[in-house]
C-alpha cells in the first residue's frame, strides 16, 4: 500500500493524511499511540495506524507521516511532553523515533523545519515555569491509558456576551485586527461607531520589533482623537488608506499638542493577533509575520519578541487605570465575533463556535460550549495534510508553484489556504491568470513585493476574474474551498468540537460568488460541514449593524476589528471571563 502511495505523490498527487491514516488500517499495521501532556494539565491521546514497511522510502514515508502527526498534534496544543508508544514486535522503532527527534531538533536552541513547533512548545513552557519540551517514546507494555478530560460546564456565556453589546453604549472603546497585508482598526464612543481606519503594511519585510508594534500603538493613539477631532481635514486624510505612517504620525502628535490635558483614554482596547495568544501575551513568535525579525542577525532574536510580548502592557498607556487590554488569536476574536452576533440574533451558541479567518493566511478560532477560549495554540495554519505532491515540492518555498511555505520550507497548509494558495493554484490551472503580477529572478517566480506591494492586487484580480466566470479562476477558489475541507477533517480528528458549522472572514468572503465556490469545495471535501459567510447577514449588535450600513466598508472586512472591540469590553474578574 505504502509503494502505491509513492507513486502517486511522485505523479504529483495530493496524499491527504486522513485519507494515508484510514488506508494505514486497511492491511497489516501497527498503531503508535501518541500521548500529548499539554499545559493545562490534561492528557489527549491519539492512535496513528502505521502499514508494515520494507524498503527504505517506504521507511521515509512512514518517517514523513509520523512527523506529521507530531507536528500538527503540537500546533493545535503545544504542551510540555509528547509520548510514542509503540508495538515491540517492531524493532526499528526506536531507531525511527531517534531519526524522529533529529527532525525536530530539540537538541537545538534555534530551529527550523520541524522544529519551529518545538519552539513555540518551549516558548509556552518557558512562561509557565515548566522547563523545556520533551518528547521521549516507550514500548507498549509500558502504556497506561488516559483518564477522561472532565470539561468545566458553561459559565454564563451567552448571557455575557449580550452585557458586552450594553457596555460599549457608554465610554471609548478600540478594536484592532491584525493582518498579514494590512492592519484594520475600529473607534466606538458611547455607542457609535466613529471612525474604520486600514492601513497596509508587510510585516515579514521588517527586521524589528519596533516596525510592528510602531504602528500597531500609533493606530489606536490615532482613533482616539476621533472623539475631539472626527470633523477636522488631516484627521480625515489620515484615515485613508493611502495615508503614510509619517503623515499619521505627524497628524497625531499635532492633534494630541492641541488636545493636551484633554486627551481621551480609552475604556478597553481589543487586539486581534495572528500569533499563539496565552491570557493576553503573544507568545509564539514562529509566525511569517516575524520572519525578518527572526532572519536579522544584528539583534538577538527572543529579545526582539520579547518587545512584542508587551505590546499590550504599552496600548494600556492609552487607556484609563486598571484597564487590561485584551488580546487573542485572530481565529479566536473570529469565534468570539460570530458569538456575540450570534447572541444578539437569539442563536443558541451552546453547542460552541467555530471560525476561521482566511486571507494571506488562515486563523482558526473556537469558543466551546465551555465558555472559554481553549488554553493552547489552535495553529493550524502550519497543519501538513498533503503527503504527497512530490513534484511540487522540488521548488523553493518562496516560488509561487511551491507546496512548501516560506516561514518553515515544509509543505505545511499554508500554500494550500489563503492568499499564497490562490497564487500558487492560479499558476498551475492558468500561468496566464497572473500576468503582470509575477517576477522572475534566477529562475524563481513569485508576485511582486516591491517597490509596490502587488500581493492584494493580484488576489482581488483572480476574485474579479472568477466573478467573470473564467473557469480557471473559479476552480482556483473551488480548490481553495477543497482544501479547507481537509484541513477540516484533520480538526475534528483532534479536537472533536461539537459543532460542524464554520463560520469564515476575510477578504475570500467579500465576492459572493467566490464564497460559493469555496463553500461547494469544502462540502465536496466534508460533506457534513456547514460553512457560512462572516458577511452583513452575521450583522446583528448595534456597532456590526452600524458597520454594515456603512458604504465605505464591509462586515467581511471590518467585522473581526469590531470583534475585537467587543473583546476589549469584556473587563471581568478572571475568575468569571472569556480567556
Amino acid at each position: 500500500m505504502i509503494r502505491d502511495l509513492l507513486l502517486q505523490a511522485q505523479r504529483g498527487q495530493a496524499l491527504w493524511i486522513s485519507d494515508v491514516r484510514k488506508q494505514m488500517t486497511a492491511e497489516e499495521h501497527d498503531d503508535v499511540i501518541i500521548q500529548l501532556r499539554t499545559g493545562d494539565g490534561c492528557i489527549r491521546e491519539f492512535v496513528w495506524p502505521v502499514s508494515r514497511w520494507e524498503k527504505a522510502e517506504e521507511r521515509a514515508f512512514v518517517l514523513e507521516y509520523l512527523a506529521a502527526a507530531v507536528f500538527n498534534t503540537l500546533s493545535c496544543f503545544g504542551g510540555e511532553q509528547l509520548c510514542l508508544f509503540y508495538s515491540a514486535d517492531n524493532a526499528d522503532y526506536p531507531s525511527l523515533f531517534s531519526e524522529l527527534r533529529d527532525l525536530f531538533q530539540l537538541d537545538k536552541t534555534r530551529r527550523n523545519g520541524y522544529g519551529k513547533v518545538i519552539q513555540i512548545a518551549d516558548r509556552l513552557c518557558r512562561a509557565e515555569g515548566k522547563g523545556h519540551f520533551r518528547l521521549p517514546w516507550d514500548g507498549m507494555e509500558q502504556y497506561r491509558p488516559a483518564k477522561a478530560i472532565d470539561m468545566p460546564g458553561n459559565v454564563g456565556l451567552k448571557e455575557r456576551l449580550r452585557t458586552l453589546t450594553q457596555t460599549v453604549e457608554s465610554g471609548l472603546y478600540c478594536g484592532i485586527d491584525v493582518g498579514g497585508t494590512d492592519i484594520k482598526a475600529t473607534v466606538a464612543f458611547e455607542g457609535k461607531l466613529l471612525a474604520t481606519k486600514e492601513y497596509d503594511w508587510n510585516p515579514a519585510s521588517y527586521r524589528t520589533a519596533e516596525e510592528i508594534t510602531g504602528p500597531i500603538f500609533l493606530l489606536a493613539r490615532l482613533l482616539r482623537l476621533a472623539v475631539e477631532y472626527g470633523d477636522r481635514d488631516e484627521f480625515q486624510r489620515a484615515l485613508e488608506k493611502a495615508a503614510s505612517l509619517a503623515f499619521m504620525r505627524e497628524t497625531v502628535e499635532q492633534l494630541e499638542r492641541e488636545c493636551r490635558t484633554s486627551m481621551p483614554l480609552y475604556d478597553g482596547i481589543g487586539l486581534s493577533f495572528p500569533d499563539v495568544v496565552m491570557e493576553d501575551r503573544i507568545l509564539g513568535g514562529e509566525t511569517p509575520k516575524t520572519r525578518g525579525m527572526r532572519d536579522n542577525t544584528v539583534l538577538p532574536y527572543e529579545t526582539e519578541f520579547a518587545k512584542i510580548g508587551r505590546l499590550g502592557k504599552q496600548l494600556e498607556t492609552l487607556c484609563k487605570p486598571d484597564t487590561r487590554v485584551r488580546i487573542a488569536n485572530d481565529g479566536n476574536v473570529a469565534a468570539f465575533t460570530t458569538a456575540v452576533e450570534m447572541t444578539c440574533q437569539g442563536v443558541n451558541v451552546e453547542s460552541g463556535v467555530f471560525a476561521h479567518s482566511l486571507g494571506t493566511d488562515l486563523g482558526t478560532g473556537w469558543l466551546p460550549e465551555t465558555g472559554s477560549f481553549p488554553p493552547f495554540p489552535l495553529e493550524m495554519y502550519d497543519f501538513l495534510i498533503d503527503l504527497g505532491s512530490y513534484p511540487q515540492r522540488s521548488f523553493g518555498p518562496e516560488d509561487v508553484r511551491s507546496v512548501r511555505n516560506e516561514n518553515s520550507g515544509l509543505p505545511d497548509a499554508r500554500k494550500y489556504l489563503g492568499q499564497s494558495a490562490a497564487f500558487r493554484l492560479a499558476y498551475e490551472k492558468k500561468p496566464e491568470l497572473l500576468t503582470g503580477f509575477l517576477e522572475e529572478d534566477e529562475g524563481l517566480l513569485r508576485i511582486r513585493t516591491g517597490p509596490e506591494d502587488r500581493r492584494k492586487e493580484c488576489l482581488e484580480h483572480l476574485m474579479k476574474k472568477a466573478e467573470e466566470g473564467d473557469a480557471k479562476a473559479c476552480a482556483v477558489f473551488y480548490e481553495i474551498g477543497y482544501n479547507l475541507g481537509q484541513i477540516s477533517r484533520e480538526i475534528a480528528f483532534l479536537l472533536h468540537p461539537d459543532t460542524n458549522q464554520r463560520y469564515l472572514y476575510g477578504r475570500f468572503v467579500k465576492h459572493p460568488i467566490c464564497f460559493q465556490l469555496i463553500r461547494q469545495g469544502c462540502r465536496d471535501s466534508m460533506p457534513e460541514l456547514e460553512l457560512l459567510p462572516a458577511d452583513d447577514t452575521l450583522a446583528c449588535s448595534p456597532l456590526m449593524l452600524q458597520l454594515a450600513a456603512r458604504a465605505d466598508v464591509s462586515v467581511a472586512q471590518f467585522g473581526q476589528a469590531v470583534g475585537a472591540l467587543y473583546l476589549g469590553a469584556l473587563q471581568e474578574d478572571r475568575e468569571h471571563e472569556t480567556k
